[in-house]
């Protein structure tokens, strides 16, 4: 227990070793329900706000907007475009735009890197359905579309 009382930042202490900090995050009722529906059916679900009009993927369950409550649920295409795009030494990564609100930050595949641009039309490659675990990687990636 730190019982040892900071008065000036300038006094600041460091303990040397590690710190032991245990948590369990969940992704609470919007985010269980879309990653159920990704696991059990292969689709994306976003929520809708009533009063807005507003699609929020991933979903939520208080609109950011006007604070009310989101009971609506709307399946969302698989198909979005590239907003945004990175590269690192594991993989090729963007954000894809599936709603006016929303996206999923997620990889790219089956394009190399220098193909990649701001703009293009991808679409969801799912895990087969036996092998999804109700996690976002029961998508596979998001590839090209090519028509």
């Amino acid at each position: 227990m730190i019982v040892e009382r900071i008065d000036k930042p300038t006094k600041l202490k460091s303990w040397p070793g590690q710190f032991p900090v245990h948590n369990l995050y969940t992704v609470g009722v919007a985010g269980e329900k879309f990653l159920r529906a990704i696991q059990k059916e292969g689709k994306l679900l976003a929520t809708v706000c009533e009063k807005c009009a507003a699609e929020y993927l991933p979903p939520k369950i208080f609109c950011p907007l006007c604070l009310g409550e989101l009971t609506e649920w709307k399946e969302v295409s698989p198909r979005g475009t590239v907003e945004t795009y990175a590269a690192d030494g594991k993989g090729l990564f963007a954000f894809v735009r599936l709603t006016k609100n929303g996206g999923l930050i997620h990889r790219l595949g089956e394009i190399a890197p220098e193909k990649v641009k701001i703009g293009l039309k991808v679409e969801a490659v799912f895990e087969p359905a036996a092998t999804r675990t109700g996690s976002i990687l029961d998508i596979r990636y998001f590839r090209p579309i090519l028509r």
